[in-house]
C-alpha cells in the first residue's frame, strides 16, 4: 500500500573531508519537477566542497541514479567544524539543513510513499565517521501551524490541537502538558483499601472507523470488534493530510480502555503522578480473590479521613 502524502526526517553529523559525500537512500518514489527523468528511488547527498578557499555544504538530489538537482550553501573561509545534518522529507519536497539552517529546498512532480519507508545512509568515496544518527517517522509533517494574532490563548491552544488526539494534564508550576500516548513512571500499588472496576460502555467506541481526511480511509480495531462487537463510527478529520488513520486509530484505543473505569483508594504515594502506569496485584480480604491490573492514572485526590491521608486515583485500563 503507497500514498501520495507522507514524511520522514534523518539527522546525523559528521567531519567534512572533500571529495566524500554522505548519501541517504529511501525507497520513495519521485518524479523530478520538470518530468524529464523517469521515476525512482529518493537519493540525497551532502557533502563539503571549497570553491577559492571557501567552503560549502553541497545538497544533491537523485531519482534512482538520475542527478535531478544540486545546491551549494557558503559555509565561510576554511571552516574545519562538525556538520549537524537534518533531511527533512514532506509529501513532495524535500529540504536540507545544515547546522540548524535550511540551505536546501527541491519540489517533486510527485511522490509516492510505500507503508514501510526504508533508509539507509552511507558513504561515498572513502570513509566518514557519522555521530548521532536519528530518524523519525512524521505523521503530521507540517513545521508551523498558524494562529489568528488576535486569537487568546484558549482559542490558540484548541487551533493547534483541534482534530488531533491529544490529551492534556495538568503539570508542575500551573503547566498543561500535552502528549499522544505517552505515559510516564510504573509504580506499584501498595496498601489498596478500595478497588472497583467498572465497565462502561461509551458512544466512542468503534471497531471499524470510516476516516475523513483529504482522502477516505478505514481504522479498525480488532480488539474493541472482539470485546464489544461490530460497531461503526465515521471521524471527520479534514484538518489533517497525513497521520489522520493514526489518529483514529488512538481514538479507538483510548475508547476502549476508557471502557474499564478503575478506581481505588490506597496509602498516600507521594510517587505518583497522571499518566503514570499503577501495577495492582492484591488479594481481596474478603474472597481471597487475586486482583491484578494495570491502570493509565488520568485523576489523583490526596485527602485526611480519620487522622490517616488517603490517595484516591481513577483511571483507564491499559491495553
Amino acid at each position: 500500500m503507497s500514498a501520495e502524502h507522507g514524511g520522514l526526517e534523518v539527522f546525523f553529523s559528521f567531519i567534512p573531508v572533500i571529495g566524500r559525500a554522505v548519501l541517504l537512500t529511501t525507497n520513495i518514489q519521485v518524479l523530478d519537477a520538470y518530468a524529464t527523468i523517469a521515476a525512482g528511488d529518493l537519493k540525497v547527498s551532502v557533502q563539503m566542497e571549497t570553491i577559492d578557499a571557501t567552503q560549502y555544504v553541497l545538497f544533491k538530489t537523485y531519482a534512482g541514479n538520475s542527478l535531478i538537482d544540486q545546491s551549494n550553501f557558503q559555509l565561510g573561509y576554511n571552516v574545519n567544524l562538525e556538520l549537524d545534518i537534518r533531511i527533512f522529507i514532506y509529501d513532495q519536497y524535500v529540504s536540507g539543513y545544515c547546522n540548524d539552517r535550511c540551505v536546501y529546498d527541491y519540489a517533486f512532480s510527485s511522490a509516492v510513499y510505500p507503508s514501510a519507508i526504508l533508509a539507509s545512509l552511507s558513504v561515498t568515496n572513502g570513509v566518514l565517521v557519522l555521530s548521532n544518527i536519528s530518524r523519525k517517522e512524521l505523521d503530521d509533517q507540517r513545521e508551523a501551524v498558524f494562529v489568528d494574532y488576535e486569537a487568546n490563548t484558549e482559542s490558540a491552544i484548541q487551533s493547534i490541537i483541534q482534530q488531533r488526539p491529544i490529551e492534556m494534564n495538568a503539570g508542575v508550576n500551573r503547566e498543561l502538558e500535552f502528549t499522544y500516548s505517552s505515559t510516564k513512571d510504573s509504580v506499584t500499588a501498595h496498601h489498596v483499601k478500595r478497588y472497583e472496576n467498572v465497565l462502561e460502555d461509551n458512544l466512542q467506541l468503534s471497531s471499524d472507523g470510516i476516516v475523513y481526511y483529504e482522502d477516505v480511509g478505514i481504522a479498525i480495531n480488532e480488539d474493541t470488534a472482539e470485546q464489544v462487537g461490530l460497531i461503526t463510527r465515521m471521524y471527520r478529520l479534514s484538518e489533517l493530510s497525513s497521520g489522520a488513520i493514526s489518529a483514529a486509530e488512538k481514538y479507538q484505543r483510548t475508547a476502549l480502555q476508557k471502557r474499564n473505569a478503575v478506581s481505588l483508594d490506597m496509602r498516600l504515594d507521594p510517587r505518583l503522578e497522571v499518566r503514570d502506569i499503577l501495577d495492582i496485584n492484591l488479594i481481596a480480604a474478603g474472597t481471597q480473590r487475586n486482583i491484578v491490573d494495570n491502570i493509565i492514572v488520568e485523576e489523583i485526590q490526596i485527602r485526611l479521613e480519620d487522622g490517616n491521608y488517603r490517595t484516591s486515583l481513577s483511571g483507564r485500563k491499559n491495553q
